[in-house]
């Protein structure tokens, strides 16, 4: 696998303290089973990176923001910024990521299928390249 590092980052049930879980060198179960937890609030997102050793404030380099029906999904690999793209689904906002200080997105940026957003990081930490078989916009920095 081309990933070496996977962060969770939890908070608390108020939502204002959090800290990362990070595991080095995570089975694909391990990453999964991530994703499959994002709630938008207490588990808001998880980083993934192909090194084990990161600086800290390192951006990740494929993102996954969300949970309980809606994900965004974003990279900063090999210099650049790429975000998942669905223009069908328009302007709506979405409130991705509810704790802390929170995020809302463009429908157009987020994903209602859990299976896409689990094939997509599955070809990433295989890969350590986006699938090409997803939408990817890319945004400046």
């Amino acid at each position: 696998m081309k990933v070496h590092r996977l962060d969770v980052t939890v908070y608390d049930e108020r939502g204002w303290r959090w800290r990362t879980e990070t595991s080095l060198d995570p089975l694909w179960a391990d990453i999964e089973a991530a994703i499959r937890r994002l709630d938008r609030f207490r588990y808001p997102f998880i980083w993934l990176f192909r090194n084990a050793e990161v600086e800290l404030y390192t951006p990740p380099e494929f993102n996954v923001v969300g949970g309980d029906g809606e994900f965004a999904m974003d990279s900063t690999a090999d210099g650049a910024y790429q975000r998942y793209y669905d223009e069908s689904r328009g302007n709506e906002e979405i409130a991705i990521w509810r704790s802390d200080q929170g995020a809302t997105f463009e429908a157009k940026y987020c994903c209602s299928s859990l299976d896409t957003v689990l094939r997509a990081t599955h070809y990433f930490c295989d890969h350590g390249a986006l699938d090409p078989g997803v939408v990817w916009q890319s945004q400046p920095w």
